[in-house]
């Protein structure tokens, strides 16, 4: 699984469609995504990405629990080897803990907050033995702001992304976050974060 902390302007949505595409080329995928910005997912059919609004509807939550219950469910049926795993699904979850924190904060709602972090949860734990991967994605510098904690976050691998637009606050926070970078390897990435930062020839870099 994979926890991506893209601050605005540093490249994500190319970042995701390269990630994709390599992936795509190893192996066969399914692409499942949640999002509420609208944003474009390249070769994704729109059938395949629910869209929900920044204050979802309770049909749009329930729409969003539904999904997740379904992929968990598929996610039991391979584990107890009742389906075939011969593709891998990659759910990515656009900035899951500002859609679930706003959940929380909506009368009516906030109940239903507990069941869509549980599903998230679940996939986390357990979904990389059944070929079901989730990517996380956050609008942040801060590894905690995933919301993710405990035993499910040793499940998770990191990548930040920076660029001269959007600045490198997310990479260089990354260096200090013993979660992300061990402090037997802080040293050598920051090297090779400075080394990096000298062949920079445009802003999009």
């Amino acid at each position: 699984h994979l926890g991506l902390l893209a601050p605005a302007d540093t490249g994500k949505s190319s970042t995701l469609a390269l990630l994709l595409a390599l992936m795509s080329r190893q192996q066969r995928i399914m692409v499942i995504a949640v999002e509420s910005k609208g944003a474009e997912y390249p070769g994704v059919p729109e059938q395949n990405i629910l869209r929900i609004g920044f204050r979802p509807t309770r049909d749009e939550v329930k729409q969003l629990i539904a999904l997740m219950e379904a992929i968990c469910q598929f996610a039991q049926l391979r584990a107890n080897k009742q389906v075939p795993n011969d593709y891998q699904l990659v759910l990515i979850l656009e900035e899951w803990l500002s859609i679930y924190n706003t959940i929380k904060k909506i009368p009516g709602l906030n109940k239903l907050a507990p069941v869509v972090e549980s599903y998230v949860y679940t996939l986390v734990g357990v979904g990389r033995g059944c070929g079901v991967q989730a990517i996380l994605t956050a609008q942040s510098n801060v590894a905690d702001d995933l919301g993710v904690s405990g035993s499910v976050r040793s499940n998770l691998r990191y990548m930040a992304l920076g660029s001269n637009y959007g600045g490198f606050e997310g990479i260089e926070n990354a260096f200090a976050n013993y979660r992300i970078v061990s402090p037997s390897r802080r040293e050598s990435c920051q090297l090779q974060f400075e080394a990096a930062i000298k062949q920079l020839r445009t802003n999009r870099h």
